[in-house]
């Protein structure tokens, strides 16, 4: 069996600058042959035992070895991306992880830098969608005695529309929305109470309810009851049993933004859907007595008969004669 200096071509113990040099050339010579005729079994068998034995001599270790010597960008570089690219593949979950939460972390910074903006925030799960969220907006503000600048926006994901790209980054926005305390007041369908009602998202009214004016209201007002339920562990799957949503599918309070705002409702009654429209304070919401108030507005509106603008009567004036 040769040794590594006489696969080289070298004598026993020859210097190591010796060994450097002969090396160099018979990597020269191997490139020069693979780049005319491309690398072959036989030349990729010799560049390894050359290889393995000059570094065997040197004392590198062999899993350091170039596995691609013809390559332009030199070994030191891919060396270098190559550990990385095997770091985020071993670590590839974390680093997923770390994306996603950087990502929540800048979106929900800047929802808190936005939500000082308006003096109430209103999303809208499902029910209604509108063209124009910016005209529903200044509607709204408009409209709302308890508001000056409110701001408005939509999301809907049903088994209808479907978990498309765009409608899950609305609802990444949700629940950053949510975290940041950006939502006020939330009106959803049925199918968005009970996508929601266990994550804790609503403001419990109980309490709310029990304030006089709330109290006038009371035969007037559906409520939405929750009751808790319970793992196998006995913990509970969501916030405490309560009042946290109203039913108010027959308010008018929209009415006159169907044709301003161009909303429509979203219920599909040939697909059984029902027409819901429930109302809740978000459980973050930064402008909590106004969000209050302005559940109030919703719960006593009446709309008001334009008055129909009376007939002016013609006056009668008795023909005067005239005698000749």
């Amino acid at each position: 069996m040769k040794s590594d200096y006489e696969i080289l071509g070298l004598p026993e113990n020859a210097p190591k600058d010796v060994v450097d040099r002969k090396y160099g050339v018979l990597i020269k010579q191997y490139k020069a042959r693979t780049d005319e005729h491309g690398v072959m079994d036989e030349d990729a068998k010799y560049y390894q035992t050359i290889t393995e034995a000059y570094y065997r001599i040197k004392g590198i270790d062999p899993k350091n070895m170039d596995d691609n010597p013809t390559s332009v960008i030199p070994y030191s570089v891919r060396r270098f991306f190559g550990k990385i690219a095997t770091l985020f593949e071993q670590y590839r979950l974390v680093w997923i992880i770390v994306v996603v939460v950087v990502g929540l972390g800048i979106m929900t910074i800047v929802q808190m830098n936005t939500v000082t903006v308006y003096d109430l925030n209103i999303k809208f799960i499902g029910s209604f969608d509108t063209l124009n969220e910016a005209d529903f907006s200044m509607k709204i503000s408009d409209k709302s005695e308890v508001s000056d600048s409110a701001a408005a926006s939509f999301f809907t994901i049903t088994t209808q529309s479907g978990y498309t790209p765009q409608n899950l980054t609305a609802a990444t926005q949700f629940e950053t929305q949510l975290i940041a305390g950006a939502i006020d007041v939330i009106f959803m369908d049925e199918e968005g109470w009970n996508s929601y009602k266990n994550d804790k998202a609503f403001y419990k009214l109980d309490d709310l309810l029990k304030e006089e004016k709330f109290l006038k209201l009371k035969d007037k007002i559906k409520v939405i009851d929750y009751e808790v339920t319970y793992d196998k562990e006995g913990r509970p799957n969501g916030p405490p049993s309560g009042i946290y949503a109203i039913d108010i599918t027959e308010t008018k309070y929209f009415d006159d933004f169907k044709d301003s705002c161009k909303l429509e409702w979203l219920y599909d009654e040939e697909a059984g859907q029902p027409k819901t429209l429930y109302v809740a304070i978000c459980g973050t919401a930064n402008n909590l007595e106004t969000a209050k108030e302005f559940l109030y507005e919703i719960l006593t509106y009446e709309p008001t008969e334009t008055p129909i603008p009376e007939s002016t009567s013609e006056a009668t004036t008795e023909p005067t004669s005239t005698e000749d």
